[in-house]
């Protein structure tokens, strides 16, 4: 089996998705995962090949600097911080997970429960196909894998 351990994956979080880290490492152990504050997104971008954001704003600035990046994965179903239309341009997948009600995503079970599509999306993208629940169609006439 291939290794995936070249692939980077930055997770943008504050405190309170400190369990995001440990529930994405146990499901993707071969891959790079590093925290990241949103303050140091821009310089730490320029290496990653998919973000995952909880509740951070990505836009044209880090899609400039991350020209490696393939997938932005919102922990969640909001994408209000997403760049979609600049995401598009740069070639780059914006994908959610969507979680009902919105107060499940704070219980433990929903972390897990996300982590696992998280995952599944990230598998997806490593075999050359778009995540399931892409927001930006357009995409998918000029995808590019890694």
């Amino acid at each position: 089996m291939k290794s995936n351990s070249w692939i980077k994956v930055l997770i943008v979080a504050g405190k309170y998705f400190t369990p995001v880290y440990g529930y994405l490492k146990t499901k993707l152990p071969e891959i790079s995962l590093e925290m990241v504050e949103f303050k140091k997104l821009s310089k730490k971008a320029e290496k990653a090949q998919i973000i995952i954001s909880a509740m951070a704003k990505i836009d044209e600035e880090i899609f400039k600097r991350a020209s490696c990046l393939r997938l932005i994965q919102q922990w969640g179903t909001g994408l209000d911080g997403e760049d979609i239309i600049s995401a598009t341009s740069y070639q780059v997948a914006v994908a959610n997970v969507p979680v009902t009600p919105h107060i499940a995503g704070l219980t433990d079970v929903s972390y897990r429960g996300i982590a696992t599509k998280i995952a599944e999306n990230i598998g997806w993208v490593l075999e050359g196909k778009l995540p399931l629940n892409y927001f930006n169609p357009d995409l998918t006439f000029y995808w590019r894998a890694f």
